[in-house]
């Protein structure tokens, strides 16, 4: 399965918009929970352990798709829709 890796802070506004934008996809398309496995790293807890630092995120609010050691893409603070689309459909492969 592909793995999607959410960095974000309780605290980050464009951390909660992704979340709020990543649940709504989720809900049109069933098939994204059925291929992908969904992780939630805190930064305030996570930000310099391996965790983070082995994939060189440079902060919170930063969106990881991965397959095995590959990493499929990545989005650093966007909130585009579309964008944040094209990742989730980069996983379903």
């Amino acid at each position: 399965k592909a793995v999607f890796v959410d960095y974000a802070a309780d605290w980050c506004g464009t951390c909660k918009r992704q979340e709020r934008l990543v649940e709504q996809l989720r809900e049109r398309n069933p098939e994204y929970d059925e291929k992908i496995v969904f992780v939630r790293v805190d930064w305030d807890v996570y930000s310099t352990e391996e965790v983070t630092s082995s994939r060189n995120v440079p902060r919170r609010s930063t969106l990881l798709m991965l397959k095995g050691e590959e990493e499929l893409g990545r989005i650093v603070a966007g909130t585009d829709i579309n964008e944040i689309k094209a990742l989730l459909d980069t996983g379903l492969n």
